[in-house]
């Protein structure tokens, strides 16, 4: 390994550019601020404790652990695990697995001192993190009820007036037509017009 060598990669989170940009800024805020880089062995602790903090929440497990993903496919399709019109699925698959995901984010933005934060120091999410969970939780909800009759329709469908920007409030504007028939300038080309 090189000490003097920082490595910033996307991690397959919900939000890659929020989850990039915030690596930038930690990786900037430790060389701006001299910090030293902890000892290995509390590197290698600090690392051990994510993964077993990771492996409490199932989605993430069901990525790293192929046991715990086999009994999740032997799981009955008729099953609620199945069914997202169901309180347990929205219970499991939007607000657990979202509050999972954003835990380490939100940590990683105090460390790297960024101008939002997500919790506190303790670890509560803060107003503005409860509502990226919140939009998380019904952007994946959204995409596991769409239909799959309408075999033009994409994740950038799925739209709900609750999309707002974190920031000023501003509601999402929704499509006019479907994401796979528009052109570079969000109109609908003539040639899907047409039908051609």
């Amino acid at each position: 390994s090189n000490p003097d060598m920082m490595i910033l990669c996307e991690v397959g989170g919900e939000a890659p550019l929020l989850e990039l940009d915030v690596g930038a800024w930690l990786c900037l805020n430790t060389i701006c601020n001299n910090k030293e880089m902890p000892p290995l062995e509390q590197i290698r602790k600090e690392n051990t404790q994510d993964l077993l903090k990771m492996m409490d929440c199932y989605h993430i497990r069901s990525m790293m652990d192929k046991n715990y993903n086999d009994a999740l496919e032997d799981i009955p399709k008729d099953h609620w695990y199945h069914d997202p019109s169901t309180n347990e699925f929205e219970t499991l698959n939007g607000i657990e697995s979202e509050t999972c995901a954003i835990q380490f984010l939100a940590r990683d933005m105090i460390d790297a001192e960024y101008p939002v934060k997500f919790s506190n120091m303790e670890g509560e999410l803060t107003k503005i993190g409860e509502q990226f969970r919140y939009l998380g939780t019904l952007s994946f909800l959204g995409r596991c009820q769409m239909s799959g009759e309408n075999k033009k329709e994409t994740f950038r469908d799925v739209y709900t007036s609750s999309f707002k920007s974190l920031h000023t409030g501003t509601q999402a504007l929704q499509w006019k037509h479907m994401w796979l028939d528009l052109d570079n300038d969000g109109n609908v080309s003539v040639a899907k017009e047409c039908d051609v």
